[in-house]
């Protein structure tokens, strides 16, 4: 059965197809578990670990195949002055997949599907209509010894920089899904220290605590991607799944059910009906996984 999958993937996949049927035993629309953790990373002012299905094994019906897709985001954050094109400070997204995660990755030069991912998480988050950008901005107060009459504003102005780090732990399909939720479940998870400047002007973090700045998240987003393969179309694909698709379709949808975006690869398109029962699909999802978010707050 395994060599026969390895050999004749297409053939072994359509076998199951034709009864409605994926060789993990899902239906074709049936989309795997997705659980989250969150602070992890103690180093980090917030982070998230995602997967998606069973990254620890799992039985299916034809053998073989992949266990699931994990990904971690760890977020540092690092004041500086704002620009003209960053009057609020900025999140930048860095995407790694590396063989650890698929055997498909070398090391060295960031892949292709890893700078168009990064470029594609970086559009969505920078937004100002999923995140308040106000929160970006400093909260910084004078120390105790400053006589009280110093000027206010005196205080430099400054804004946080948050860098993501988006790490691939393990590559079996939809990935751009776990990389969105862990990159808006670390930013709610995200701690900001307060700065106190002292008289000469030198800014100091306090620890981290209860009273520490947060980022208001406005909306969360949920992608669901989805499979065309000989016009059935598959919620959630695996790795092999991908592969053998003639296109790919992610939609993302935000905590309101209204449509963000719509991400596509390949030539081949959906008729309308099939795209509203996607869109429906992905809008069904949004609640389910939006709860997990919040949970780990």
């Amino acid at each position: 059965m395994e060599s026969f999958r390895k050999i004749y993937s297409s053939e072994f996949h359509k076998k199951f197809l034709a009864h409605n049927v994926r060789p993990d035993g899902r239906s074709l629309d049936d989309a795997r578990n997705t659980k989250i953790s969150v602070n992890s990373f103690g180093s980090s002012n917030g982070s998230a670990f995602v997967r998606i299905g069973n990254t620890h094994g799992s039985q299916k019906l034809g053998g073989g195949g992949g266990d699931g897709t994990s990904v971690t985001c760890a977020i540092v954050a690092e004041v500086g002055p704002p620009t003209d094109a960053t009057p609020n400070g900025q999140i930048i997204v860095n995407v790694e997949m590396t063989p650890i995660c698929s055997s498909r990755f070398r090391t060295g030069k960031p892949t292709e599907e890893a700078q168009a991912l990064g470029h594609w998480l970086n559009e969505l988050v920078r937004s100002p209509h999923h995140l308040s950008l106000e929160d970006m901005k400093v909260k910084m107060t004078r120390h105790e010894a400053v006589e009280d009459d110093e000027e206010e504003d005196s205080l430099p102005g400054m804004v946080w920089y948050l860098y993501a780090d988006v790490y691939c732990i393990n590559h079996d399909g939809s990935i751009g899904d776990a990389a969105l939720i862990a990159l808006f479940s670390a930013i709610q998870n995200v701690r900001l220290p307060q700065l106190v400047v002292t008289k000469e002007n030198q800014m100091i973090a306090m620890p981290i605590d209860a009273s520490s700045g947060r980022i208001n998240i406005l909306h969360h987003l949920v992608p669901t991607t989805f499979a065309i393969i000989d016009e059935q179309v598959l919620v959630d694909p695996s790795a092999e799944e991908e592969e053998l698709s003639s296109g790919l379709l992610t939609i993302v949808t935000r905590s309101d059910g209204s449509l963000v975006t719509i991400r596509k690869s390949g030539g081949t398109s959906l008729d309308d009906e099939k795209l509203k029962q996607c869109m429906k699909t992905a809008a069904e999802r949004c609640k389910t996984v939006e709860k997990e978010i919040k949970s780990q707050r």
